[in-house]
């Protein structure tokens, strides 16, 4: 299965896939892919197909994911030092987790929408969809701190109410 992720690695935001413990960093892999075939403006093209980040590969649709399989295919025909001297390969533990989307247009979740996750709760699996939203500012990256805001409380345990 392919993950698709972001990373920053060199002070750079990229586009990659999950390789063990690499990103195969998509654009780079691509333009070398398109160069070793003679295309002209290599870079240029990549950055087109693939865009900048998961939303923009995404509404790339076919020809998006056709350059990301030929992108994993040069990264593993290349030699694994080339492959990370080129940048083409990066290793996970040199690179910082991004939230793949970071400013998607909505998210939209279901609750309770399979039986285990209903489970943890005690509760049964809705007969109905159960819909709420998600904002993108909560979004944290695989590794990033869970922060979770303090309430004040009385000596109840419950949040105090305004009187």
């Amino acid at each position: 299965m392919t993950q698709l992720a972001r990373f920053r690695h060199a002070g750079e935001d990229r586009l990659g896939v999950i390789h063990g413990d690499l990103y195969i960093d998509l654009t780079k892999a691509y333009a070398g892919a398109q160069a070793a075939t003679g295309v002209a403006n290599a870079a240029a093209l990549a950055n087109a197909v693939l865009g900048p980040d998961a939303l923009a590969y995404l509404q790339g649709g076919e020809a998006s994911y056709a350059a990301l399989r030929e992108a994993v295919a040069y990264a593993a025909s290349l030699d694994p030092d080339a492959a990370r001297a080129a940048g083409v390969t990066v290793a996970r533990a040199d690179a910082k987790t991004l939230v793949p989307v970071p400013n998607p247009p909505k998210i939209v979740c279901v609750a309770r929408n399979y039986g285990k996750h209903a489970a943890e709760a005690g509760l049964q699996v809705s007969e109905i969809p159960i819909l709420f939203p998600r904002f993108a500012v909560t979004q944290i990256a695989d590794g990033d701190p869970i922060v979770a805001p303090s309430c004040p409380s009385s000596s109840t345990g419950r949040a105090s109410s305004p009187s």
